[in-house]
């Protein structure tokens, strides 16, 4: 191993740095060091062609001296029997900094391992570790999400520890639960207790979960009931309850908020008494100041003249779904008095116009 200075314009990136992603401020401050004190500790280089040098360690270092303008580098050159030799090098070198992501790591084990092979310097997940300095648990388990990362095509910002926490699920089901944490719809910290959650739920309960209808506390409190009908009316109930609320802020964003073809359609249907008494309970709720008990009354209320009047089980389960969009508007989205007579005026102007058509 040879210490010398080397034209900084003749030093090259290596092609299989373990690190991806370089912290640009992080690099200006140590370019900023690196002009006050000089450079303390040289970089590592291998041979390469046209008499160019390859980094094997010291990449920020390298970057950094870019940066601050100096024209020469320190460099250990260093020769090595073959690719796996100095790759093996680099990862040791960069192992134990915490900011080289499980991402990283993953791809450059495999990189090493695929090299490895190929120039017969090993045969074993426990070769590897011993040549990198850490255990065959982690090799074997950074290779193996390696290959079902790349046989899924499981994006680069799902961390290697989500997918190794879900690797006990169905595929498909892993998928879905992948694709959601690479959408940032579940924080990776959570994905072992939504992984548990899965296992253990009925198949309609897993599937309204895995489809985004239901959340996870929900999934959990369905959990609770032993009953198969009673699961499955319950179930039946929260999902029309989430999709009710979905529509509210959407309606909130509009001057002139439009219902959705679906909603109107339902409104159509219904006859003109359960207009009239929802008004009033609307109405009623918005004094209540978000009383849910005082809610879960004048729901009560409601459908008992709802059956006075005769209406059918299919206008009931309507008017129901309506008055769990009042409680998710006054209890999420904190609607006043003013915007509500807005909406509700809005709401009776179109069901009499369709009522005298």
């Amino acid at each position: 191993m040879e210490l010398k200075q080397i034209p900084i314009e003749k030093v090259l990136a290596s092609f299989t740095q373990p690190r991806e992603h370089f912290d640009k401020e992080k690099i200006e401050e140590l370019a900023s060091s690196i002009l006050s004190n000089g450079l303390i500790n040289p970089i590592s280089v291998r041979e390469y062609k046209g008499g160019r040098y390859m980094i094997v360690a010291g990449e920020r270092r390298w970057r950094a001296c870019k940066i601050a303008g100096i024209k020469k580098i320190d460099a250990f050159i260093k020769t090595y029997k073959n690719d796996f030799k100095w790759m093996v090098e680099s990862l040791a070198e960069n192992w134990q900094r915490e900011d080289l992501s499980s991402t990283e790591r993953e791809n450059y084990v495999n990189n090493c391992w695929i090299t490895g092979i190929k120039f017969k310097e090993i045969e074993t997940y426990k070769e590897l570790a011993k040549e990198i300095g850490t255990s065959e648990y982690n090799i074997s388990n950074l290779i193996r999400v390696r290959e079902i990362r790349k046989k899924e095509a499981i994006p680069g910002n799902v961390p290697t520890r989500t997918i190794r926490d879900v690797g006990a699920l169905e595929t498909e089901d892993r998928k879905k639960v992948l694709k959601q944490v690479g959408e940032g719809k579940i924080n990776s910290d959570k994905v072992v207790d939504y992984a548990r959650i899965i296992k253990k739920s009925t198949p309609e309960v897993k599937k309204a979960l895995l489809n985004e209808e239901i959340s996870v506390e929900q999934a959990q409190d369905l959990g609770k009931i032993n009953s198969p009908k009673a699961r499955e009316q319950a179930l039946k109930e929260v999902k029309q309850h989430r999709k009710i609320a979905d529509i509210v802020p959407k309606q909130m964003k509009n001057a002139s908020p439009e219902l959705s073809e679906a909603v109107k359609n339902k409104f159509n249907s219904a006859q003109r008494v359960i207009f009239t008494n929802l008004h009033e309970a609307r109405v009623a709720l918005i004094k209540a100041d978000k009383n849910l008990k005082q809610a879960n009354l004048m729901l009560t209320q409601l459908m008992q003249k709802q059956f006075e009047y005769g209406l059918t089980d299919k206008v009931l389960s309507i008017t129901t779904a309506q008055m769990k969009q009042i409680a998710d508007c006054i209890s999420n989205f904190n609607i006043q008095v003013e915007r509500y007579d807005k909406l509700k005026d809005l709401f009776i102007d179109r069901v009499e116009n369709k009522i005298e058509k």
